[in-house]
């Protein structure tokens, strides 16, 4: 066999390996969003959302979100969306826990969580439902839904 052909069969068998090593990932990353609940956060770290199903809760860095309502007590608020489009800001000591190590959402990715769009931008996250359409958009800055 030539140089030339040892090399082929070396490209081959380079490129199966790295084909079966794509593979692997690809279904690593399909699993962890397979899970009925799953913690995630913003690359910046200060918006907290937990994905589930039926439902996305966010809360935002310790000043908390600027436009959720006020509390005299001193309370944050996390912000709700159910996947039929009802909002609401829970009063709450915390956000809890799925379990996992929170996933990050990397900019300008667009990712299916739990049957849930994710768009994550600098300027925010936007998490709408596949089915209904409906869902809220989430930054410390501001919080909308629709």
């Amino acid at each position: 066999m030539t140089s030339y052909g040892a090399f082929s069969t070396s490209l081959r068998r380079s490129a199966f390996v790295g084909a079966f090593l794509v593979a692997a990932v690809i279904a690593g990353a399909a699993t962890a969003h397979a899970e009925d609940c799953l913690n995630v956060r913003t690359v910046s770290g200060k918006v907290v959302c937990l994905v589930k199903t039926g439902g996305i809760y966010c809360a935002a860095d310790k000043a908390g979100f600027q436009n959720a309502p006020a509390d005299a007590r001193g309370k944050t608020f996390l912000a709700s969306v159910t996947s039929d489009g009802n909002f609401q800001w829970i009063r709450a000591g915390g956000l809890g826990s799925c379990g996992n190590v929170p996933y990050v959402l990397e900019y300008g990715v667009t990712q299916n969580i739990n049957n849930w769009v994710v768009q994550s931008s600098q300027n925010g996250t936007r998490f709408t439902n596949a089915n209904s359409g409906r869902g809220m958009f989430v930054s410390v800055e501001n919080v909308t839904w629709f």
